[in-house]
């Protein structure tokens, strides 16, 4: 099979990628959800005192503990998510494997001290071929991102990389061309 190459911006490398569709990103989200549903706080419950004199008991989402728990265990679930992209990207998304002596610059990661829990292709994806974050955010609208209607994809394209869109025009901004 032909898969399309890209080159990355940072490492220089060029690789050649499978293509997936966005809603992809969609299921890994709520995968990690899922695995850390168990975590998830659950708001205190505050009894009121109804029209008729009884009391009921209604779910305080507005109490400050509840609400940082929420926001820790939301973090935690982007944290995971992005675990699970980038692992995806490495095992799935990059078509092209490491090449054999892989495992002596692993050996010598572990010889610093320095942790590898990846398989070899996602450890040579991950430190060697797209090390930075802009290089991995290419690969993950290279892989994802090209299947989104192309207005979303600026979206994303700009979402990945906060104002450094290079080639996008600005699509909100009012043309100039022609006016002095």
């Amino acid at each position: 099979m032909d898969y399309p190459s890209i080159k990355l911006p940072i490492s220089g490398y060029t690789v050649r990628i499978q293509r997936q569709r966005a809603e992809v990103m969609t299921r890994l989200r709520f995968v990690a959800e899922q695995e850390l549903m168990d975590k998830k706080p659950t708001p205190p419950v505050q009894s009121v005192i109804v029209a008729d004199g009884s009391t009921k008991d209604i779910e305080n989402t507005a109490d400050e503990g509840y609400v940082a728990a929420l926001e820790q265990w939301q973090s935690d679930v982007q944290t995971l998510v992005a675990t699970k992209i980038t692992k995806f990207i490495a095992s799935i998304g990059v078509v092209d494997n490491p090449p054999e002596d892989i495992g002596e610059t692993m050996a010598q990661y572990k010889a610093l001290g320095l942790e590898v829990d990846e398989s070899p292709k996602e450890f040579w994806v991950l430190n060697i071929v797209a090390p930075s974050n802009d290089d991995l955010a290419k690969l993950m609208f290279e892989i994802f991102g090209r299947s989104m209607p192309q207005e979303a994809q600026v979206t994303f394209y700009r979402g990945l990389f906060q104002g450094r869109v290079p080639g996008i025009v600005d699509m909100d901004a009012p043309s100039t061309q022609g006016k002095d």
